[in-house]
């Protein structure tokens, strides 16, 4: 055995066929690696926007490794979980045979206008023009599923004009924020744009007793600066806290510049749920009354 070791021409061999080896060996597992296949959803036919994955729209196929890439979606567990659905995003769809990507399956609470699809009964979608932008609010602190009050600003004309400012609504939740082009802003980035409307539903029945909160929202609005204030977490997560009509100094004040207009609807077969002559004339006289008393802004 010495003797071989001693022999330089054969070791020199031997380490160069034990290299080549360490190197094949090497080169094979990695390009079966490369090679090997893995179980990837696709979508067995095509799916519009909007649409539930479930497991008759998801299956599974076996592509190579190597051609995926970091943002394919890779678990059909993960695509078809009936306790987290997930839907193919508004602003695209997904061919027969095609991938999954992050960017194209969301939550349902994540889509784009699905916000109010579920609001309850005797519930009106509102929304509230933000007059500076970014600056009314708080450097865009404010997104959807917050909890914010708003508040309202104008000058006491019967009070030789002094200004005064209190909340008009507490506790409402914002169900989306969009920007200057329609654009929903779901969080904080660095390409976000400046907002320009919150939006939010209000009761629009008299059944809480604190007045119709969608009419009030509307005449508040024609009359007023109104401004979101946002509240923190704790206020957002508790979940007793209702939307709950403010100061009643400032709901008199709206009242007293926007009446309420009063109709009697006759539901009877003869008329077809049509206004009286009478009531007509007298809603035609007070429309007229209240145009002449709101000041609308264009």
């Amino acid at each position: 055995m010495s003797k071989l070791l001693k022999n330089k021409s054969l070791v020199t061999v031997v380490s160069i066929v034990a290299c080549l080896l360490i190197l094949w060996f090497a080169y094979s597992y990695r390009v079966n690696k490369v090679r090997a296949k893995i179980p990837v959803p696709v979508a067995k036919e095509m799916l519009p926007a909007r649409t539930l994955l479930t497991n008759d729209n998801v299956i599974t196929i076996s592509v190579a490794s190597a051609l995926l890439s970091n943002d394919i979606i890779k678990s059909k567990a993960y695509l078809t979980d009936s306790d987290n659905p997930l839907y193919v995003n508004y602003n695209t769809f997904i061919p027969a045979g095609g991938l999954f990507y992050d960017s194209t399956v969301v939550k349902w609470s994540h889509m784009p206008d699905s916000a109010w699809a579920d609001i309850p009964d005797d519930y009106s979608v509102v929304s509230l023009p933000v007059l500076n932008g970014a600056a009314t609010l708080y450097a865009n602190t404010i997104f959807p599923g917050d909890k914010i009050d708003i508040y309202a600003s104008y000058n006491d004309e019967d009070n030789e004009g002094v200004p005064l400012y209190g909340p008009l609504f507490t506790a409402v939740t914002v169900l989306a924020v969009k920007d200057q082009d329609g654009n929903h802003i779901f969080k904080k980035g660095p390409d976000q744009q400046k907002a320009q409307a919150l939006i939010f539903a209000l009761n629009n029945t008299n059944t809480n007793g604190e007045g119709n909160q969608f009419l009030l929202f509307q005449k508040a609005l024609r009359n007023m600066d109104l401004i979101p204030v946002p509240r923190n977490k704790n206020y957002t997560d508790n979940t007793e806290n209702a939307i709950k009509v403010g100061s009643s100094t400032i709901i008199n004040y709206i009242n007293s510049i926007a009446p309420e207009i009063e109709t009697t609807i006759d539901n009877s077969t003869a008329n077809n749920g049509a206004v009286s002559g009478g009531d007509a004339q007298s809603l035609i006289n007070k429309l007229d009354e209240l145009n002449n008393n709101i000041n609308i802004e264009e």
